[in-house]
C-alpha cells in the first residue's frame, strides 16, 4: 500500500509539473500566442523562443505565477508597457532578438523586486537607458543584457548600488567607454 501510495504522489507531483510548465518553442507558432497558453493560470513557465510571434497581448503577462518568460527571437514589435508591470512574479526574463521599440520598459524594474535575468539584446530600444530604475531590485539582479541596442545614455542614480549585478552587457550599443565607467556606480 505504501508503494502504490508513493507511485500516486509521484505522478501527481509530475503532473503539476508539467502542468505549471509549458515549452512551445522552435514550432513557427504564431503570430499570436493560442488561447488555451493564454487562460492557463497555473502556467509559472512559458517558453516560446524561436517562433513567428508578433502579437503578445496584455493578458499573457497577467498569469498570477508565471516566473518564467522566454519569448527570444520571434517577430515581437509592440509590449504594451503597462503589461511589465504585471510581471511581478517574474525571476526570468528574455525578450531578445524581437523589434521590440521605444523607451526602455523601466516598469520591468520598478514593480519586480525579485528578478534576477533581464535578457533585452538585440532588440530596436533607443535612447538613455534608466539604469535609476533597476534601484528597485538591488539585491536580486544579476544579469541584465542590453547589447545590441541604440542607448544613447545612462541615467543612473548617485546614491544606486547593485551589489548583486555581476554581469552588464552594453556591447555594440552607441555608448563610449569613458561615459560607461563615469556613469556606473561600481
Amino acid at each position: 500500500i505504501m508503494y502504490v501510495l508513493f507511485c500516486v504522489v509521484t505522478a501527481l507531483r509530475a503532473f503539476q509539473l508539467i502542468a505549471s510548465r509549458r515549452d512551445v518553442s522552435h514550432n513557427e507558432m504564431g503570430p499570436s500566442l493560442p488561447l488555451s497558453l493564454r487562460n492557463n493560470t497555473r502556467i509559472e513557465e512559458l517558453q516560446c523562443s524561436h517562433n513567428l510571434l508578433i502579437d503578445v497581448p496584455d493578458v499573457f503577462f497577467t498569469m498570477p505565477n508565471l516566473n518564467i518568460v522566454n519569448l527570444r527571437n520571434n517577430n515581437i514589435y509592440y509590449i504594451e508597457p503597462s503589461a511589465y508591470c504585471s510581471l511581478s512574479r517574474a525571476i526570468y526574463v528574455d525578450l531578445s532578438e524581437n523589434y521590440l521599440s521605444g523607451p526602455f520598459p523601466s516598469c520591468l524594474f520598478s514593480s519586480n523586486s525579485s528578478i534576477v535575468v533581464i535578457e533585452l539584446a538585440d532588440n530596436l530600444f533607443r535612447g538613455p537607458f534608466p539604469m535609476k530604475d533597476v534601484e528597485s531590485t538591488p539585491g536580486s539582479l544579476i544579469v541584465l543584457d542590453l547589447s545590441v541596442n541604440t542607448i544613447t545614455s545612462i541615467e543612473t542614480c548617485s546614491t544606486c548600488a547593485y551589489p548583486a549585478l555581476t554581469n552588464l552587457d552594453l556591447s555594440e550599443t552607441e555608448l563610449v567607454w569613458d561615459l560607461i565607467q563615469s556613469s556606473l556606480p561600481f
